[in-house]
């Protein structure tokens, strides 16, 4: 499985000088995650890359699997991933109605975060997954949980209406928002999404915690993410952002399907999106 590492590597951002390569930590903790699932029926590896007013973070990788493909249980699996407590009573609390695990490891500004998501079966609406997020190297920071709640399909008209209208050019996308509602518009111009159902995931966080986002599940619809550099391009102007690294990521990224589009905002009401892709995906 070292084309998980190569996965990682395929941003390549640093081989340029735009951007530095992922910190040895992070790749030390990617190592753990994939010594846990290796020889086992992954249902394959997720990449993605968020955008804010901040700058990029591509160095954000995970894949998922079923608990009743390990080998042993589930709590007893995850026990070399030393969880924190909150984490492992979540975990010991759930773990008869979990249906599906992911793992996940991301470099973020004050050091790796690790990330766990239960997911549980749903039908059409309600609760699908909880995530649980924790920095390894810095134990005092507390657990942060994260809702995942499954909303009943949408046509584009209500997806559109929600995200705040249609966008039909690039040269409108100045939001995260007007990015979604844009690569909406894309698809549709190849299926017809009126008279299909969008999937969409509201995202929640526990507590006082100002996160909040939507989900779009972009996975069959044939978007390369070579489509929606223009808006990207404009979003990172809007904010501020160096050029050379996003374009450097889009150049190395341009082929691979997007699987789907996060957009909200975090802490201080900052805005961010996040393009999530199969590691491995090609249109």
């Amino acid at each position: 499985m070292t084309e998980l590492i190569d996965g990682l590597h395929a941003h390549a951002l640093y081989r340029e000088g735009c951007m530095p390569g992922p910190a040895s930590r992070t790749l030390a903790w990617l190592e753990r995650v994939r010594a846990e699932v290796a020889g086992l029926p992954v249902t394959g590896w997720e990449a993605s890359c968020r955008l804010s007013p901040r700058g990029m973070e591509p160095y954000r990788i995970g894949t998922g699997l079923s608990p009743s493909a390990l080998p042993l249980p589930l709590m007893d699996w995850l026990r070399p991933l030393a969880l924190p407590e909150a984490v492992a009573a979540r975990v010991r609390r759930s773990a008869a109605f979990i249906n599906h695990v992911y793992l996940a490891v991301e470099e973020g500004p004050v050091g790796v975060v690790l990330k766990l998501y239960l997911e549980f079966p749903v039908p059409q609406s309600g609760l699908l997954m909880v995530g649980l997020k924790w920095l390894p190297e810095h134990p005092e920071v507390p657990v942060r949980v994260t809702r995942y709640t499954r909303r009943a399909g949408h046509t584009r008209t209500q997806v559109l209406a929600h995200l705040g209208g249609a966008v039909d050019d690039a040269a409108q996308v100045f939001t995260p928002r007007a990015l979604a509602a844009w690569a909406v518009e894309l698809v549709n111009q190849r299926l017809d999404l009126d008279r299909q159902m969008l999937p969409w995931i509201e995202v929640r966080e526990d507590g006082q915690s100002q996160r909040e986002a939507d989900d779009l599940n972009f996975y069959g619809t044939g978007l390369p993410i070579a489509a929606l550099a223009p808006g990207l391009e404009r979003l990172g102007a809007a904010w501020g952002l160096a050029t050379g690294p996003l374009q450097e990521w889009l150049a190395v990224m341009q082929a691979v399907a997007v699987g789907h589009l996060s957009v909200g905002v975090r802490e201080g009401r900052e805005a961010f999106l996040t393009v999530y892709h199969p590691v491995a995906g090609r249109t």
